[in-house]
């Protein structure tokens, strides 16, 4: 995940959902996929402080789950470095998971803050 601000508040939600959410391209700027194999008793998100955050509610049944990452913000806060402390959100990410097969990533539609990192994986200058 490419947050664009080098510090700062960045505001990023996670959905934990049984099968696949509806996909709203118009409400970002940047969204791709991709499948995983995750060990629910291990994953853990931590804070800006270093406090583990609550656990996510991910069904014991599974290991296998396709996640969406979404973002918008990134290509007006890139580079940009916000306040100590400030309450200010320079980007917006929600990440979705839900159990799923594995399948290979996908792009679903970019920003400028990921087009570079694209062409690099493509081969590209």
């Amino acid at each position: 995940m490419f947050a664009g601000v080098q510090y700062g508040h960045l505001d990023l939600a996670v959905e934990v959902h049984d099968t696949a959410p509806a996909t709203d391209l118009d409400a970002w700027d940047a969204c791709g996929e991709a499948g995983a194999r995750l060990d629910p008793s291990a994953l853990c998100v931590y804070t800006p402080t270093g406090e583990p955050a609550p656990r996510l509610p991910l069904p014991a049944t599974s290991s296998l789950y396709r996640l969406r990452m979404s973002a918008r913000g990134r290509d007006s806060a890139a580079g940009r470095v916000g306040a100590q402390g400030g309450s200010a959100a320079l980007g917006e990410h929600l990440l979705q998971l839900w159990p799923a097969p594995y399948t290979a990533g996908t792009v679903l539609k970019t920003d400028e803050v990921s087009r570079p990192c694209l062409r690099l994986r493509a081969g590209g200058q």
